[in-house]
């Protein structure tokens, strides 16, 4: 009778455990996603309120009521798109351990994780827009590999403060990649 198969190393790397521990946690804002959204229920509501004050605006009123429902129904699928991305960005972290960034989310009871080594990142950079600028967000992106290797990615949108989240990576990476 052959004995039932025990797995002693339930860790591959009994250090593992400590490199795990977030050294920098954060979320992406939802500052800019609701402005999208704002402004595309505004601009839906007043385009179909300046289509019903001229109900012969596009000649006869049977055709403006039809650009209005066209109108009403581009709205819709643009506030539920943002609203989609909007339940993504609040189950969205990004995680920054001593050997690694990590962006994590979950949709719909399904967990989804991207994790690049630091070992393995060759360049990070911060990108900000005007308006992220004044809304005090960034992005802040990390690339491993060379164009030929296929390079691998991982962005970390909307941070709060992106300065931070990138001087702690930046002290984290190994001296030949900063």
């Amino acid at each position: 009778m052959s004995q039932p198969h025990t797995d002693t190393q339930t860790e591959p790397n009994a250090n593992r455990g400590m490199s795990q521990t977030p050294v920098l946690e954060t979320q992406p804002t939802l500052k800019p996603t609701i402005a999208s959204l704002a402004g595309v229920v505004i601009a839906g509501v007043l385009i179909i309120g300046y289509l019903f004050v001229d109900p012969t605006l596009l000649g006869t009123a049977g055709r403006t009521e039809i650009a209005a429902n066209l109108v009403m129904l581009l709205t819709l699928i643009g506030a539920a798109r943002l609203l989609l991305r909007l339940y993504v960005l609040t189950r969205t972290r990004y995680v920054v351990t001593s050997d690694a960034v990590r962006r994590e989310y979950s949709l719909l009871y399904k967990t989804f994780s991207r994790e690049l080594p630091l070992a393995k990142v060759r360049s990070h950079e911060l990108r900000r827009g005007r308006i992220e600028t004044l809304l005090g967000i960034g992005t802040v992106a990390f690339l491993t590999g060379s164009m030929a290797q296929s390079p691998a990615h991982l962005e970390f949108e909307n941070v709060p403060n992106p300065e931070r989240v990138r001087n702690h990576v930046r002290d984290l990476l190994p001296r030949d990649t900063r």
